[in-house]
């Protein structure tokens, strides 16, 4: 008896170390497999050369142009980022010019967290050992002007915001205005022996502030919406104009595709306040206008941008 039960811890403790030193190895070997990575990344930026024109890379490699996908969620499972790559041209690299590698504009869309999304032209490359690490460029000034407006008109209440989309930047000017006739009714005051007249609040007091937004998304994947607000009025029949923070100037950005964490491109690019969105990729924005209602269900109007 007592030699089946020594038998079978034996064989629970092969079986527990043959675990242990499997999870080890596969540590051991993605630690590997992660340095091998930065290394690559490492030696692209050795060999990228960049003066007032465009890029070059010291040495000659084929390389892919394109746009980058990358979608960054932050989860129960860790960070994890899904990445896709539409080459659209394949090169040997000589020179690019800005023009052309920074075409198109970029977005970038990001919370605290690291969730979020970007969208960006890049240049991928397709020699090893440096395949898939990419120079990706987000350039304010490749970033369509645009104009949106948007607006909710209730019973009592209206609001209206000019949404302007200028070097990458966000502003906006928001105005809130009361449709309400104003009502009165007598009071008998006990103290005073008489009447007085009393403003009544209408339903429009219900709405305590209204603000305007602007909210981006990934199309492919379940991600959080991310959303940053630009104004936030308190009082009605005020209004007021704001702007998000975007980028200065252009960024460069070198990374390998298998290896990217939006929080930490957003800080390589100087990106320090959360959340944050800049840029533009047509179907992903949308702006966003809400009634913040006291005792019941928010009013939101939604419009892609």
């Amino acid at each position: 008896m007592y030699d089946i039960v020594g038998v079978a811890i034996s064989i629970a403790l092969v079986g527990l170390l043959v675990i242990i030193t499997s999870l080890a190895l596969v540590l051991v070997l993605k630690e590997l497999h992660n340095t091998k990575l930065t290394k690559a990344v490492a030696a692209i930026r050795r060999m990228l050369v960049t003066d007032e024109e465009g890029v070059s890379l010291s040495r000659d490699l084929d390389v892919e142009f394109g746009r980058l996908r990358v979608t960054g969620v932050n989860g129960r499972r860790g960070y994890r980022s899904f990445t896709e790559f539409a080459p659209s041209s394949k090169l040997l690299l000589g020179k690019i010019r800005y023009r052309d590698l920074c075409s198109g504009g970029y977005l970038l869309a990001i919370d605290s967290e690291g969730n979020g999304y970007l969208d960006a032209p890049a240049i991928r490359v397709s020699t090893k050992p440096f395949r898939n690490v990419f120079i990706a460029c987000l350039d304010p000034l490749e970033v369509n002007t645009l104009n949106k407006s948007i607006e909710i008109v209730e019973e009592t209440s209206a609001a209206k915001s000019i949404i302007n989309v200028s070097n990458g930047r966000y502003s906006a000017k928001l105005s809130w205005t009361s449709l309400e006739l104003p009502s009165w009714r007598l009071v008998y005051d006990p103290k005073r022996g008489s009447y007085r007249i009393v403003k009544e609040p209408g339903v429009g007091a219900r709405v305590r502030s209204v603000r305007v937004e602007i909210c981006a998304k990934s199309l492919g994947y379940l991600t959080p919406e991310v959303c940053a607000t630009i104004i936030r009025l308190a009082r009605v029949d005020t209004e007021a104009s704001g702007m998000l923070e975007g980028l200065s100037s252009r960024r460069l950005v070198v990374a390998h595709m298998a290896n990217i964490n939006l929080l930490k491109l957003a800080k390589e690019v100087g990106i320090d306040r959360y959340p944050h969105i800049s840029g533009y990729s047509s179907g992903y924005v949308k702006a966003k206008l809400t009634f913040e209602v006291s005792m019941a269900r928010d009013i939101v109007r939604e419009e892609l941008i």
